[in-house]
C-alpha cells in the first residue's frame, strides 16, 4: 500500500474532498496539520478524552497575524479565490490559521483520535487589502453533541494577537495560548512547550515514517479526519454570501520595512470580543461589518463554486 502526505488544507472544496476520500479506500493519506502534533495540543486533547474538563460545552479561537505586501506577492495563489480556473480560497481560516479550525474539530470529539463534524455553521468574510479573497473572518457553529464554537482571525491589524484556543467544559477549562506554546487550565494542569514550525513539521514527519514502518497504527491526521474542517470553511463562505470589502474610511495603511500593511478600525478589539463572547463583528456594531450571515446546515447538499464569489 502506497502512503501519501498532503499539505494542509487537503483541498479547498467539499466536492474535491469527497472525491479524494472515495479514492482513499485504505486510509493511506496523511494531512500535514502539524499543530495537531504539538505537545500542548496533545495534552489538551488528553484532558478532553479523559473527561477531566467534564462535558465540553464551548470552544473558541482567535488571533491576529499581520501580513504585509510581501506575503501576498510571494506566490501567485496568495490572496486568490481561483487561479487559472482552479479553486484556491486562500485566507487566514483556509491557510495560516487553518490549524485552529482543525483543532476545534479535534477537541470537539471525546474519542482520543477522533474529529467531530459540525451540523451548522455561520460566517462573515471581509477584505481590507485589495485582494480577490479575504483577510478577515469570524465564524461559529454547533456540533450534534451541542458543543458550540466560534473563531475570529485576521491579517489586517498592525498589532499582532498570538493565537488562543479555549475549551470550556462542565468541570473546568483549558487554553492553548502564545501561538500554541502554552497550555493553561483551572484544573491544575499546565504546560510550557514552545515548538517552532520546523519542529512541528518534524513531529508530523516522524509520525508518517512510524506508520510506514508499522510502529504506529494511524496518521495523526488522516484525510477523512479533515471533513469537519473542509465542511466548515465551505459553509462559512456560503453563509457570508461571499467576500465583503471593508470601506477605505475604516482602514489605516501603515508601512514597515518598506512594505505596506492594512489596519482595520477596532478590528483587534473585535477579534478579542468574538473570542471572549462569541459575538460576530456585525453584532458588535463594527461600522465596516456589512455581512448578514445565514445559518448553513451540514452536510452540504450541493457542490461549492468559488468562481461564483469572485469579484
Amino acid at each position: 500500500m502506497a502512503l501519501r502526505e498532503l499539505e494542509k488544507p487537503p483541498v479547498p472544496l467539499i466536492q474535491q474532498f469527497e472525491a479524494l476520500v472515495a479514492a482513499d479506500t485504505n486510509q493511506s493519506v496523511s494531512i500535514g496539520f502539524q499543530m495537531i502534533g504539538s505537545e500542548c495540543t496533545q495534552a489538551l486533547k488528553q484532558l478532553v478524552a479523559e473527561g477531566k474538563l467534564g462535558r465540553v460545552r464551548e470552544i473558541r479561537a482567535g488571533g491576529c497575524w499581520p501580513r504585509m505586501g510581501n506575503y501576498y506577492s510571494r506566490a501567485s495563489w496568495a490572496g486568490k479565490m481561483t487561479l487559472d480556473g482552479a479553486p484556491v480560497f486562500d485566507g487566514p481560516a483556509t491557510n495560516a490559521f487553518a490549524h485552529l479550525i482543525h483543532n476545534i474539530m479535534y477537541f470537539a470529539s471525546e474519542e482520543r483520535d477522533g474529529f467531530a463534524i459540525p451540523v451548522e455553521v455561520e460566517g462573515e468574510l471581509y477584505r481590507a487589502r485589495p485582494i480577490e479573497s479575504y483577510d478577515t473572518v469570524c465564524l461559529r457553529g454547533r456540533f450534534a453533541s451541542r458543543i458550540e464554537f466560534s473563531a475570529a482571525f485576521t491579517h489586517a491589524t498592525e498589532t499582532p494577537l498570538l493565537f488562543r484556543i479555549d475549551v470550556s467544559g462542565s468541570k473546568g477549562w483549558a487554553r492553548l495560548s502564545e501561538d500554541g506554546a502554552k497550555l493553561e487550565s483551572n484544573i491544575g494542569v499546565s504546560l510550557d512547550r514552545p515548538q517552532n514550525t520546523q519542529q512541528l513539521l518534524d513531529v508530523n514527519y516522524v509520525n508518517f515514517i512510524d506508520v510506514i514502518n508499522g510502529r504506529s497504527e494511524r496518521f495523526t491526521t488522516r484525510l477523512a479526519d479533515t471533513k469537519g474542517y473542509v465542511s466548515t470553511t465551505n459553509a462559512m463562505l456560503l453563509s457570508s454570501g461571499g467576500i465583503h470589502s471593508i470601506p477605505p474610511a475604516s482602514i489605516r495603511c501603515y508601512k514597515h520595512d518598506g512594505e505596506w500593511g492594512f489596519d482595520v478600525l477596532d478590528l483587534k478589539k473585535a477579534i478579542e470580543e468574538t473570542f471572549s463572547g462569541g459575538r460576530f463583528f456585525n453584532e458588535q456594531g463594527c461600522p465596516w461589518a456589512t455581512a448578514k450571515p445565514k445559518t448553513v446546515p451540514l452536510p452540504l447538499d450541493s457542490p461549492v463554486s468559488l468562481a461564483s464569489f469572485t469579484t
